[in-house]
Protein backbone atom coordinates (compact mmCIF):
# COMPACT_ATOMS: atom_id res chain seq x y z
CA UNK A 1 0.00 0.00 0.00
CA UNK A 2 1.38 3.40 -1.00
CA UNK A 3 1.96 6.06 1.64
CA UNK A 4 0.09 9.29 0.95
CA UNK A 5 2.21 12.28 1.90
CA UNK A 6 1.40 15.94 2.13
CA UNK A 7 2.84 17.88 -0.86
CA UNK A 8 4.00 20.57 1.57
CA UNK A 9 6.48 18.06 2.95
CA UNK A 10 8.13 17.80 -0.47
CA UNK A 11 8.24 21.58 -0.80
CA UNK A 12 9.89 21.79 2.61
CA UNK A 13 12.59 19.30 1.60
CA UNK A 14 13.20 21.17 -1.66
CA UNK A 15 13.68 24.38 0.33
CA UNK A 16 16.18 22.53 2.54
CA UNK A 17 18.06 21.55 -0.65
CA UNK A 18 18.14 25.18 -1.79
CA UNK A 19 19.43 26.30 1.62
CA UNK A 20 22.10 23.59 1.62
CA UNK A 21 23.25 24.71 -1.82
CA UNK A 22 23.49 28.31 -0.64
CA UNK A 23 25.50 27.24 2.43
CA UNK A 24 27.88 25.20 0.24
CA UNK A 25 28.39 28.21 -2.03
CA UNK A 26 29.01 30.51 0.95
CA UNK A 27 31.53 28.08 2.45
CA UNK A 28 33.40 27.78 -0.84
CA UNK A 29 33.34 31.54 -1.36
CA UNK A 30 34.71 32.19 2.13
CA UNK A 31 37.25 29.39 1.86
CA UNK A 32 35.92 27.80 5.05
CA UNK A 33 36.49 24.02 4.87
CA UNK A 34 34.42 23.28 8.00
CA UNK A 35 31.35 25.13 6.70
CA UNK A 36 31.75 23.60 3.26
CA UNK A 37 32.06 20.07 4.65
CA UNK A 38 29.11 20.50 6.99
CA UNK A 39 26.99 21.92 4.21
CA UNK A 40 27.83 19.06 1.85
CA UNK A 41 26.92 16.54 4.55
CA UNK A 42 23.63 18.38 5.17
CA UNK A 43 22.93 18.42 1.42
CA UNK A 44 23.62 14.67 1.20
CA UNK A 45 21.23 14.04 4.10
CA UNK A 46 18.48 16.00 2.36
CA UNK A 47 19.04 14.05 -0.86
CA UNK A 48 18.81 10.76 1.04
CA UNK A 49 15.51 11.77 2.61
CA UNK A 50 14.14 12.81 -0.78
CA UNK A 51 15.35 9.58 -2.35
CA UNK A 52 12.89 7.69 -0.16
CA UNK A 53 10.04 10.01 -1.14
CA UNK A 54 7.39 8.06 -3.09
CA UNK A 55 7.37 8.68 -6.82
CA UNK A 56 4.23 8.80 -8.91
Amino acid sequence: MAVVRDPRELVGWLLFLVCAGIFVAAGVRDGDPLMTTGSVVFLAGCVLFLWSYPRR
